[in-house]
């Protein structure tokens, strides 16, 4: 195992030992232990989770027992976190983003799919659609026909002076603003 800085100089090594990973910010999280092929260990499918918007710190170790003639290893690193995107609400009570309208189950038809929608990063609930819209889940909101939506950015939905020349929204052709 080496451990290598940003500048590609190996800072401390190790190929006999087990690797410890622990999140300094959440104690609770259980990480497997890794041993080092070649030296080397492999984070990339390690799921790394914590509270969206938020940074975290970790350290790897080795453990320095006897009769290893090999020093012990110690590192601190810190990941950035994203914040719930446009499309998810953020869970407070377990700290995770969730899509709206992710939930809905697969045999479900066209019509019963996705009822809710979120425009706001900050909500802690998704929205339900509007009588006069249709929704697919995330941020798509579309109105049905004999209504438009003037703004893409915002879910105001307006009756149609002339209902027949709305066309409702039209997601096949990316249009969700019914115009």
């Amino acid at each position: 195992f080496a451990l290598v800085d940003s500048k590609g100089k190996i800072m401390s090594s190790n190929s006999y030992t087990e690797i410890h990973l622990t999140s300094l910010s959440s104690p609770e999280t259980v990480f497997p232990v890794f041993y080092p092929e070649n030296g080397l260990i492999d984070l990339s499918t390690t799921p790394f989770i914590e509270t969206p918007d938020t940074t975290a710190t970790f350290k790897i170790t080795s453990p320095s027992t006897p009769p290893s003639n090999y020093p012990q290893i110690y590192s601190q690193f810190r990941l950035s976190f994203r914040p719930c995107q446009t499309s998810e609400i953020k869970i407070p009570s377990s700290n995770t983003c969730h899509i709206c309208g992710s939930e809905i189950h697969p045999t479900l038809t066209t019509s019963q799919f996705a009822q809710k929608y979120t425009l706001n990063p900050s909500a802690t609930k998704c929205t339900d659609c509007p009588s006069n819209a249709y929704c697919q889940g995330g941020t798509t909101i579309g109105p049905k026909p004999g209504y438009y939506r003037p703004n893409p950015k915002n879910d105001v939905i307006i009756a149609c002076p002339n209902s027949s020349a709305c066309l409702g929204s039209r997601p096949k052709f990316g249009d969700f603003t019914g115009k």
